[in-house]
């Protein structure tokens, strides 16, 4: 069966069914095309947020058995007792079990909406929606939880456009929408979700006039906010930019952390390159020197305790390494003169950062057993491996 998506349904939605679709393929970190696709093909689309956890301890274990092998390799050790470990992985097993069929669960974090195109009955629809009162309205206290900076909660698009006339602004963004959304789970109210919101928006947009509105009508409280692109004092555009979220997300938790509530771990970075056509080519034939270069970091990876020693056999295959304290990264000179940096070796194992930490381990383990067995490497009968 082709995979090619060549056929295609015409779908209208209400103003409602759009914004609820958008948020919940933002939090699957999907795009609604593919949230939709999902959601019909399967009949639901789980987001396993808490699977990070169990990632990093299937990460830890998979390094800890790294670190045995290597440890087997030097002679250090010749018999391991693997049944803790096995005994772990089965707990991660039906964790990850467990979590494959949970139902997805929003976590206190905030969120960016995007929109294919915007104008101004876009901006006054996405106002009217945020600020519907059956979504803020908390029947027991009377209290409706919509706010503003710098503009009115019931002409929030008319000010909005107002300010955009007058600085003669006519770019085609209008506005952004954030979302601030918490966990179920979260022990929080309506009026606290609000006084959060509230303080995130004057510190994110202080030049900026912002429709804030909390949404208490479903199982996980969130709010919204609605922030005009055209700065109100300096008439200024607001940009987005790449770092944007993650310093909006950095502000979030800091004030969730300072009244209390929880927010997701962060995220490891990442590390990640594509290959190239013609580079994937080479490599099928096996004439590609970047992957004869990466299988000799490995191996001389796999014995060397230390950098100097990790240079020191490098340098015996005829690669030349420079690594300083100075530099972010690792260059690499091939026999044949290529030259090439570890942030272009596809892989975060080969980045600086990791391979220091590497070494930074297998000091402290060999230290550990050698200190616990001092005549360990002369009773085993055998000579080091390492030169």
């Amino acid at each position: 069966m082709s995979n090619k998506k060549d056929r295609a349904f015409t779908v209208r939605f209400t103003e409602e069914q759009f914004h609820h679709i958008a948020e919940q393929a933002d939090r699957a970190m999907m795009s609604p095309s593919n949230y939709i696709r999902a959601a019909a093909v399967r009949g639901k689309v789980n987001v396993i947020l808490d699977g990070k956890a169990v990632a990093r301890e299937l990460k830890a274990i998979g390094n800890n058995l790294n670190q045995l092998t290597v440890l087997a390799n030097m002679g250090h050790i010749s018999t391991i007792n693997l049944k803790q470990t096995h005994e772990d992985l089965s707990k991660l097993y039906d964790a990850f079990f467990a979590l494959a069929n949970k139902e997805a669960r929003p976590i206190g974090t905030v969120n960016f909406i995007r929109y294919q195109k915007q104008s101004t009955t876009a901006l006054s629809k996405v106002a009217a929606y945020i600020s519907q009162e059956q979504k803020t309205q908390d029947d027991f206290p009377g209290q409706k939880f919509v706010s503003e900076i710098n503009c009115s909660p019931q002409f929030a698009a008319r000010e909005f456009r107002a300010t955009r006339a007058a600085y003669h602004k006519d770019n085609p963004v209008w506005f952004y929408h954030y979302t601030q959304s918490f966990s179920p789970d979260e022990s929080i109210t309506g009026e606290q979700a609000h006084k959060l919101a509230m303080e995130f928006a004057e510190k994110s947009w202080p030049d900026s006039q912002i429709l804030v509105a909390t949404h208490i009508d479903m199982e996980h409280i969130h709010s919204h906010f609605l922030v005009n692109s055209v700065c109100y004092e300096s008439g200024h555009m607001l940009r987005q930019g790449p770092t944007t979220l993650t310093k909006l997300r950095r502000l979030s938790d800091e004030i969730c952390l300072a009244h209390g509530f929880s927010v997701l771990p962060p995220d490891p970075p990442k590390h990640s390159k594509q290959l190239s056509a013609r580079e994937y080519r080479s490599m099928e034939k096996g004439q590609s020197w970047k992957m004869q270069l990466m299988i000799a970091i490995e191996d001389a990876m796999a014995l060397a305790r230390s950098r100097e020693r990790f240079i020191k056999r490098l340098e015996r295959k005829g690669y030349k390494v420079k690594w300083t304290n100075e530099r972010k990264s690792i260059t690499y000179t091939t026999p044949s003169g290529m030259k090439c940096r570890d942030i272009k070796l596809y892989e975060s194992k080969f980045l600086k950062e990791m391979m220091e930490n590497e070494f930074k381990l297998r000091a402290e383990i060999i230290g550990r057993i050698e200190g616990a067995v001092p005549q360990a490497g002369e009773n085993s009968g055998r000579g080091s491996p390492l030169a």
